[in-house]
C-alpha cells in the first residue's frame, strides 16, 4: 500500500525592511524546520511524530512561494501549523496558504515575478529565466 500525500502551497510574507535579508538565508530546510517547530509547539510529541514525512518540495526565495508535501491524514494539522508560524530564523513572518497547489503556485509565481519586473527589481532576462525554471520545477512535482 502506498502512502497518499497532499500538497499545501504557501507564500512567506515578511516585513518589507527584512525582505532582502530573509530571502538570502531562508531555504526549504529552514522553512520545514519552522513548520515542524510549530507542530511541536502546538500539537506536542504526537503531532511531531505524525508529521515525519513533511517536506518542502519547492521554494522560490525570490517570490517567497513554496509547496509542502504532507501525509493525507495530517493535512489539516499541517495546515494549522503553517498558519501558526510566526517566526523563521529570528525574523517575524507569516506563511499564508494558497489553494490548488500546482496551478495556483505557477499563476501566483508569474504574478509576483511580473510585479518585480514592472517595478524594475529584476530585468527581462532574469524574469524569463526565473519563470521558466520555476514553471519547470513546479510541473515536475508529482502532485
Amino acid at each position: 500500500m502506498r502512502f497518499k500525500n497532499r500538497y499545501i502551497a504557501f507564500q512567506m510574507m515578511t516585513d518589507p525592511k527584512h525582505k532582502r535579508v530573509v530571502h538570502e538565508f531562508i531555504g526549504p530546510g529552514t522553512i520545514a524546520n519552522a513548520i515542524k517547530a510549530s507542530i511541536q509547539a502546538n500539537f506536542g510529541d504526537f503531532g511531531t511524530a505524525a508529521m515525519s514525512n513533511l517536506t518542502v518540495k519547492y521554494y522560490s526565495a525570490m517570490t517567497g512561494v513554496g509547496i509542502v508535501r504532507v501525509a493525507r491524514d495530517e493535512l489539516k494539522r499541517c495546515w494549522a501549523a503553517i498558519s501558526l508560524v510566526a517566526e523563521i530564523s529570528g525574523v517575524k513572518c507569516v506563511l499564508r496558504t494558497i489553494k490548488q497547489a500546482q496551478i495556483n503556485t505557477i499563476k501566483h509565481n508569474q504574478k509576483l515575478l511580473l510585479k518585480l519586473r514592472s517595478s524594475s527589481q529584476i530585468d527581462d532576462i532574469r524574469y524569463q529565466a526565473q519563470l521558466k525554471q520555476a514553471d519547470k520545477t513546479i510541473m515536475e512535482l508529482d502532485l
